[in-house]
């Protein structure tokens, strides 16, 4: 490490791979004051992220921390199989309505409306 460098990769031992290698990266984006949302500026710089992310993640394992999933199976990968199971669970005391944090995209309320409807 020296003063001129802003990222120092491990080293790579001989014919081994290192699959406990982490890497953060972060992008900061900035918009002009009229790009709010619900505006096409705003949704256009949302779909750009997207595809950053989906370019720079497509062969490799990585996750993305909240809110940036958009899609449940990516919610159930990040919990894992047990911890989704569990979160589900507790979502479904807890919240059944699924009135708390629909921004998030995780559980739909019309998946509530039919729980309620089959009881």
């Amino acid at each position: 490490w020296d003063a001129n460098m802003s990222v120092v990769l491990p080293r790579a031992h001989a014919g081994k791979r290192n699959d406990s290698l982490i890497y953060v990266v972060g992008v900061l984006r900035s918009a002009p004051p009229e790009c709010v949302p619900e505006t096409p500026c705003l949704n256009r710089i949302e779909q750009q992220n997207r595809r950053i992310v989906e370019t720079a993640t497509r062969w490799l394992s990585a996750k993305q921390y909240l809110p940036a999933y958009s899609r449940r199976r990516q919610w159930e990968e990040h919990f894992g199989e047990s911890g989704w199971l569990r979160f589900q669970a507790r979502k479904a005391q807890f919240d059944p309505l699924n009135v708390l944090a629909p921004g998030q995209r995780i559980f739909s309320r019309w998946e509530a409306d039919s729980k309620k409807n089959n009881r």
